[in-house]
């Protein structure tokens, strides 16, 4: 037996000199049997080829279109809302009470709020108004989704002007959001415009403006309008926004 296995790892010269094998003579033989196993693999379908490319193209665009939403950290949602990230707009102490006057989250929930907040500014004689969109089903219901308004100052406590339930569900070209043209002499923040489906005749949409009045948001009339926005009818009102968790005008130190 050790004979045997010395022939195998060596190869003798003409004079009986034993010489070691050629390494290269090794490796092309290794070589010759991975081919050969390889040749026996079948090659994968065209279609699976197709699928692997056009997929390896969809996630390279998902990616940067993903990378470039996060870099401008806008997004146009909630029926046509230009919203931003709320911390950007927002300090995030006041977010925090904000959220603690209007929820009941606590702990690491209020900071996971707090960062996926949205956040939509109105410039203002005195300050500015940021509209708030707490952007979570835990904070909607029946009503609607919880959006409140905070009045922000130079060298001055933050004040809650608004806290109500809105369906950001619109018909196609509503806005839930934006700036009337009502205007109101000395007031320090602009009139807002507010779109609803009726709730008696979900055909028409009711266009409301609230109006500022040193302390809150209050209703100042309504508007039923189709859907084609082809037919109007008033309907006068004159009752203060609030909802169920907000108090009417609130002070966030």
């Amino acid at each position: 037996m050790p004979q045997q296995s010395q022939i195998s790892l060596n190869s003798q010269s003409c004079d009986g000199v034993t010489s070691p094998v050629s390494a290269d003579l090794v490796l092309a033989s290794s070589n010759g049997r991975t081919n050969e196993n390889s040749s026996e693999l079948p090659l994968p379908p065209i279609w699976l080829k197709r699928f692997a490319w056009w997929f390896r193209i969809g996630l390279g665009l998902f990616l940067l279109i993903s990378s470039l939403l996060g870099l401008t950290g806008c997004s146009v949602g909630a029926a046509g809302v230009p919203w931003q990230r709320a911390v950007v707009l927002v300090p995030e102490p006041v977010l925090e009470q904000v959220i603690a006057q209007n929820s009941t989250f606590n702990g690491k929930a209020v900071g996971q709020l707090v960062q996926s907040m949205q956040g939509w500014k109105v410039n203002g004689s005195d300050g500015k108004l940021v509209v708030l969109n707490y952007n979570t089903p835990d904070l909607c219901g029946a009503l609607g989704c919880l959006h409140s308004g905070v009045w922000l100052r130079e060298n001055k406590s933050a004040a809650q002007v608004f806290s109500v339930y809105l369906d950001p569900n619109l018909p196609k070209g509503q806005v839930l959001f934006k700036v009337s043209n009502s205007l109101q002499q000395n007031q320090a923040l602009p009139c807002l415009e507010v779109a609803q489906l009726d709730k008696t005749q979900q055909q028409l949409v009711r266009r409301t403006h609230l109006c500022f009045n040193g302390q809150q948001y209050q209703t100042v009339d309504g508007v039923l309008l189709e859907n084609a926005n082809s037919k109007s009818a008033k309907s006068p009102s004159s009752t203060a926004v609030k909802s169920r968790n907000s108090r009417s005008s609130s002070t966030v130190r």
